[in-house]
């Protein structure tokens, strides 16, 4: 499957998820940087799970690329729009101790990788 992912969050829901986690650290300091490379490292765990859990499950085979950290998703949709691809939708809720953050996870395929993907769907149900 070749396609392009992003985890999305709410401003807050990003300001809380991060709070907790460098807090539950010890770090009540953070600079811009620090938050921006949190978020990233949740992502990649969320979608490192996510991606891998669907590929091991439906024997596929999944390659990953850094995540980008940003303000917004317009170069994914952009990338989106201009190409045959297929986007997938799933919402997740994030449950850390003392808070809830919610987020989306976008997952945008190519036509052969969506068409890998419900071929291993069905061979999955059929078997």
């Amino acid at each position: 499957m070749h396609g392009l992912t992003a985890l999305a969050f709410a401003h807050c829901d990003a300001n809380a998820l991060v709070d907790g986690l460098t807090q539950a650290m010890g770090i009540t300091e953070l600079s811009e940087q620090m938050r921006e490379d949190t978020l990233r490292e949740v992502g990649n765990v969320v979608l490192v799970g996510v991606l891998g859990a669907m590929g091991t499950m439906l024997g596929l085979h999944v390659d990953y690329q850094p995540l980008f950290t940003g303000q917004n998703l317009e170069p994914l949709l952009a990338v989106a729009d201009a190409c045959r691809t297929v986007t997938l939708y799933v919402r997740a809720r994030f449950s850390l101790e003392r808070f809830l953050a919610t987020g989306e996870i976008l997952v945008v395929l190519g036509q052969e990788g969506f068409e890998a993907l419900t071929a291993a769907l069905d061979a999955k149900i059929g078997a």
